[in-house]
């Protein structure tokens, strides 16, 4: 795997909030990944992605947002 063959610098990022409030795109912008954006819920889950940015890799998580209508405040919290 890249990440056990990598000797560099390793960082982790990730966004997480509230549903619909532009994590993806905010996470597509700063690295350049790819993720999908959308006016509604696009996010199912965590999505990883990862970049090389100098002598440091980067593994990018977007997290799905909090507060949809189709999951319970516990679902939620297990997020």
């Amino acid at each position: 795997s890249v990440i056990r063959c990598w000797n560099g610098k390793i960082k982790v990022v990730g966004s997480m909030g509230k549903q619909s409030t532009g994590k993806s795109y905010m996470l597509n912008y700063l690295f350049g990944t790819k993720f999908d954006v959308s006016g509604g819920r696009c996010t199912d889950g965590v999505w990883l992605s990862l970049t090389i940015e100098r002598d440091t890799l980067y593994i990018i998580l977007d997290v799905e947002g909090l507060g949809s209508l189709e999951r319970t405040s516990k679902e939620n919290m297990l997020l």
